[in-house]
């Protein structure tokens, strides 16, 4: 979410072009800020626009972040953003009016997000369908390349990129994010099967070693030659999912790793699954909540406790249709023929099957197997009664 809500600003602060215009309400610092509607905010980064306390967390991180730079003459260091307001003129915790965030970035990081060659602007769509961290991540560094003839990114030690993905550096990570094999296996991998094949860019990964061990890592960016417009809606950040997964003892970190890396409709599932557990006071109480949703969740019980309490749909019974009925007149005369035929001698009945035979020659087989079959009996009574 913090990805994606700084992207939005970025977008909109390019859009705007300087900061000032639309401002709200006049204060003596208003002409600082890039102001947008929380509306519009909320529509870009996808998320609900309802959930305000989503938002504050979420720009209070954007304020931790540091960007540190440093060249023969200098060494600066500043937050990404300098400081965030949300305003509503009809008063901030009222049902009515408009609310608007209100953002300003630090000097040097100003003239970064306001050089369009230097911070690429990403395809709101793209970036919205992306659920991982470390997709939309591999899809900025994917943009932000995109437009060289060769379309190469820098060649940097695997751990750099790493730590770029996972938004965090190597040493707050756990151990085995520190094995290469692991971190592309469970991270890389999936990020680089998100970008591309839900984007419009391809991306592929070249491997440099020394021996048998990987020491670097470039990518090489193409543009698709037309994108694939069967694309699914972008999922909604739900911030009542995280937390219900933290009311279960699930630390609020790994509650949103949990819910950046797993289908919503199973996070659902198998949260009602062990609520439901929880709740049933014929069983003895659980003793961690927690191991039992991730239990619950790996095996998708709550899918198929939802499955079989569905009704099953009863297959439709083909309406038989009801034999025509038979003409009372016509059956009699059939009969008739019959009778008709079973007194002849047998010189003259064979003379009548002859006959019968040339006339029908698809009964030839069944006529001298057996004279008396229903099948001849009733092709007979019917060719008797045609011929008068």
């Amino acid at each position: 979410m913090s990805r994606k809500l700084f992207n939005v600003m970025v977008l909109h602060a390019q859009r705007l072009g300087t900061p000032g215009a639309n401002a709200p309400i006049e204060t003596p610092t208003s002409h600082k800020y890039f102001w947008v509607p929380v509306q519009d905010i909320s529509r870009d980064a996808h998320y609900n626009s309802n959930d305000t306390q989503l938002l504050k967390e979420v720009a209070e991180e954007l304020q931790d972040i540091r960007i540190v730079s440093e060249t023969d003459r200098e060494w600066t260091s500043e937050r990404l953003l300098a400081s965030v307001k949300l305003v509503n003129p009809a008063g901030l915790h009222k049902k009515g009016g408009k609310l608007w965030l209100g953002y300003e970035f630090p000097a040097e990081v100003m003239s970064l997000v306001m050089n369009p060659r230097t911070y690429t602007t990403l395809t709101l769509y793209y970036m919205t369908v992306l659920r991982t961290g470390a997709g939309l991540a591999l899809y900025e560094v994917a943009r932000s390349n995109a437009w060289k003839q060769n379309g190469l990114s820098d060649r940097r030690p695997w751990e750099t990129w790493r730590d770029y993905l996972e938004g965090m550096p190597g040493e707050d990570m756990p151990d085995w994010k520190k094995q290469y094999k692991f971190f592309k296996d469970r991270v890389l991998k999936k990020a680089l099967s998100e970008v591309n094949t839900l984007t419009d860019l391809q991306v592929e990964l070249f491997e440099f070693k020394d021996g048998r061990r990987v020491i670097d890592l470039q990518f090489k960016v193409t543009k698709k030659l037309q994108a694939d417009l069967a694309l699914p809606p972008p999922p909604i950040i739900d911030s009542q999912v995280i937390e219900r997964l933290m009311a279960l003892g699930i630390a609020k970190q790994e509650a949103e790793a949990i819910y950046g890396t797993n289908p919503e409709v199973d996070l659902k599932d198998a949260i009602g699954y062990t609520f439901d557990r929880i709740n049933n006071s014929k069983l003895p109480p659980l003793e961690t909540p927690a191991a039992y949703f991730k239990d619950a969740l790996k095996g998708r019980y709550g899918a198929r406790k939802k499955a079989i309490a569905e009704p099953k749909k009863a297959p439709e019974v083909p309406i038989q249709k009801s034999p025509p009925l038979a003409d009372p007149e016509l059956e009699k005369r059939r009969q008739e023929a019959l009778v008709s035929f079973d007194n002849l001698s047998a010189v003259e009945r064979g003379d009548v099957l002859a006959n019968f035979v040339d006339a029908n020659p698809a009964m030839r087989a069944a006529v001298s197997k057996s004279t008396r079959s229903k099948a001849v009996r009733t092709s007979l009574a019917g060719w008797l009664v045609r011929i008068g």
